[in-house]
Parts: structure tokens; sequence; C-alpha cells
């Protein structure tokens, strides 16, 4: 194993990723993406939206944005309200939560 995907049903046929990691030393190679793609393919018979939440930082947004996600909805200071303590991505400490859309 070096990855794994929870994904959750909202309500109807609307899903979201509610978390999505891979080993470290597994990065950057595709493998997310792939992950993604084969939930996209599983999913695409009970789902029409597929959504998740992310930190906004340029390599999470670009990530889900090349896989045909659209920016929909910023919760101002979820990382802050949420978390007893900080939480960082990239070097960039977490305010806004950024959630994004795909039709499927």
């Amino acid at each position: 194993i070096i990855g794994q995907i929870c994904i959750k049903r909202i309500s109807g046929k609307i899903f979201e990723i509610k978390n999505i990691s891979i080993l470290p030393e597994y990065q950057n190679k595709g493998y997310g993406a792939k992950l993604i793609k084969f939930i996209f393919e599983m999913y695409k018979k009970k789902a029409s939206v597929m959504i998740v939440g992310t930190g906004e930082t340029k390599k999470s947004l670009k990530f889900y944005q090349s896989l045909g996600f659209k920016p929909v909805k910023r919760i101002k200071d979820y990382f802050l309200n949420n978390y007893d303590h900080e939480i960082h991505e990239d070097n960039i400490k977490l305010k806004d939560m950024i959630y994004l859309k795909k039709i499927l």
C-alpha cells in the first residue's frame, strides 16, 4: 500500500473526497492523480458530483484543478477554528478551506 483515499456520500449523488494521502517517497509521481481517476471511474454510476476541501496552497489547488475540479466555496478561518494546533502544508500556515467540485 502506497496511499489511501476516503470517500463519503454527502447526499444523493454527491460524494466528497474526505482524505487522500500518498506515502512521501511516492508523491509527485502521479499516484494521487491515478487514485482519484480510479475513484471517478468507480463512482461514475452512483455519483454526479465529487467535491473536495483543501487548504489554500498553489500545489493543492493546481493538483485538483488539473483533474477537472473547479473552486466553488471558501470557509474562512476553517483550519484556525477547527484544530487545536497550526496546520502547515508546503511551509504555508493554512487558514481557509477551499472547496472544489467536479461534475462527473
